[in-house]
């Protein structure tokens, strides 16, 4: 008759061990795929944020170059009142492709003389450096948390206040 399999004889033959190491290797598998599957998880988080950011950036950038094409929007309404803001709106006066900046507007911050130049004949004109003011802009453009600005100046014929 053979002998009756009790838990001492299982453990003394080495029955059953196989079965024991795969159960461990079967939970540390599980355990590094949990990890790594949360790393995914958190490193696909970060890269769409990034991605949002940058997108955010780059429109606000182009804002900010539409607005400084376009200076001739603004120079008109600011005039030479000093911290008047021109702002843009979605309704026409933005391409369609930047009508869903949050914020584009244009300041006049300073008006003075032109910057220095090394040589007055090809900078000033025939007017020459007294002829002539520059009028320093302050273009702020938004999208989401990613805010761009852009001091710009422009010289033109002196006014007389």
């Amino acid at each position: 008759m053979p002998e009756k399999r009790t838990p001492q004889r299982i453990v003394r033959d080495n029955e059953g061990m196989v079965l024991i190491l795969v159960l461990i290797v079967l939970v540390a598998t599980i355990i590094i795929g949990t990890t790594v599957m949360r790393t995914t998880t958190v490193d696909t988080k970060i890269t769409g944020n990034e991605r949002i950011v940058m997108q955010n950036f780059n429109k606000s950038e182009s804002g900010t170059e539409f607005a400084l094409d376009d200076h001739i929007s603004f120079v008109g309404t600011l005039g030479i009142a000093m911290n008047t803001i021109y702002t843009y709106t979605t309704t026409g006066t933005l391409p369609s492709d930047l009508d869903d900046l949050d914020e584009l507007s244009v300041s006049l911050f300073h008006k003075g003389a032109p910057p220095i130049a090394e040589s007055d004949e090809y900078v000033y004109g025939i007017g020459g450096e007294n002829e002539l003011e520059s009028r320093y802009y302050q273009v702020n453009a938004r999208r989401g948390n990613e805010q761009v600005e852009v001091s710009a100046f422009k010289m033109f014929p002196r006014v007389s206040e």
